[in-house]
């Protein structure tokens, strides 16, 4: 998916790639992805050349994460971030503490299938201000049993037009 990435800011910024991967023209990009050691040479290029696009990974966000974190942002798009649903994963936790004076989140998979608590990690990677707190969302949208398992959802309509604001077919 990466390099597919690539290949669209390619055509967007006016360059080209050859048979061989090669990037001529158009904006810089620089892909992370190999080995560790690979990788590490590639955070370094980051820091020095500044190219205009990064593309990595959900598994460097992870792996990664100290050198990530070390990474200049101006804006973030998450491919997929429909794989950020589970607030407990390690790649949401991770994901969510990226910050970014811009952030966008794009997923092929409908919005409106999910399940209120799952858009809601959606979101927390995205913009922790749409929904709010985690308590206040729990108290306004989702229902529990005594153990603390969500039975179900309530104030559903509310829920659609808060994330109608936030979302774009």
């Amino acid at each position: 998916m990466k390099f597919h990435w690539r290949d669209e800011l390619c055509k967007f910024t006016g360059g080209t790639v050859d048979a061989k991967g090669n990037w001529t023209g158009g904006a810089s990009v620089l892909i992370i992805d190999g080995d560790k050691t690979k990788r590490e040479a590639l955070y370094q290029r980051v820091l020095t050349e500044m190219p205009q696009y990064v593309i990595l990974g959900y598994e460097q966000v992870v792996a990664d994460y100290e050198m990530v974190l070390r990474l200049p942002r101006d804006f973030i798009v998450m491919d997929e971030i429909s794989c950020c649903k589970s607030p407990a994963s390690q790649r949401s936790q991770a994901v969510k503490t990226l910050d970014a004076p811009f952030k966008f989140g794009l997923s092929a998979t409908p919005m409106e299938n999910g399940k209120p608590d799952e858009l809601f990690s959606i979101m927390e990677c995205i913009d922790p201000s749409v929904l709010g707190r985690a308590a206040v969302f729990d108290r306004t949208f989702v229902i529990r049993n005594q153990h603390g398992w969500i039975t179900g959802y309530r104030n559903l309509p509310l829920f659609h037009r808060t994330m109608t604001e936030a979302m774009v077919r």
